[in-house]
C-alpha cells in the first residue's frame, strides 16, 4: 500500500505543478491500479446488457436521483406559478367581459371608444373575440 500513496502523492503533485505530467502519471496510475476511467457501468448494474448498449450507443445521459428531484422540484415550481398566472390571466378576463357585457351607463362610457379598448384589451389577452365588438 506504500506504492499507492507515493503514486497518488506523485500525481498530486504533477496535477498542481504540471498538466502534461499529470496526464501521463494519471493514465500509469489507472493501468497500474486496474482502475477504470469509465464507471459508467457501476451506474448501469440495475440494467440489462442490450439496456446497457442502448444507452451507449444512443448516448443517452442519465439522471441521478438527486438531480431528478431537483428537476421535480423546478417543474413543479414552473406548474404553481403557471397556475397563478393563468389565475390572474382568468380574473382580468372575466373583469374585462363584465365591463364589456355591462351596461354601458353604470361604467359611464360616454363615447364607444373607451368600450373597444376594453375589447382590445380583452382580446390581446384572449378572452372575448371580434364577434362581440359594437
Amino acid at each position: 500500500m506504500n506504492d499507492f500513496n507515493q503514486d497518488m502523492q506523485n500525481l498530486l503533485n504533477a496535477y498542481d505543478s504540471n498538466w502534461e505530467d499529470y496526464l501521463i502519471l494519471r493514465e500509469q496510475f489507472i493501468e497500474k491500479y486496474s482502475l477504470s476511467v469509465d464507471n459508467l457501468e457501476d451506474h448501469l448494474l440495475p440494467y440489462s446488457k442490450e439496456m446497457v448498449k442502448k444507452i451507449r450507443d444512443e448516448k443517452m445521459q442519465l439522471v441521478t436521483a438527486d438531480e431528478f428531484v431537483k428537476l421535480h422540484k423546478e417543474y413543479l415550481t414552473a406548474i404553481r406559478e403557471n397556475d397563478k398566472l393563468q389565475e390572474q390571466l382568468n380574473t382580468a378576463k372575466k373583469a374585462l367581459e363584465y365591463i364589456i357585457n355591462s351596461n354601458d351607463t353604470a361604467f359611464g362610457f360616454v363615447n364607444s371608444n373607451l368600450r373597444r379598448y376594453v375589447e382590445d384589451a380583452l382580446a390581446a389577452i384572449g378572452g372575448a373575440d371580434d364577434e362581440n365588438r359594437l
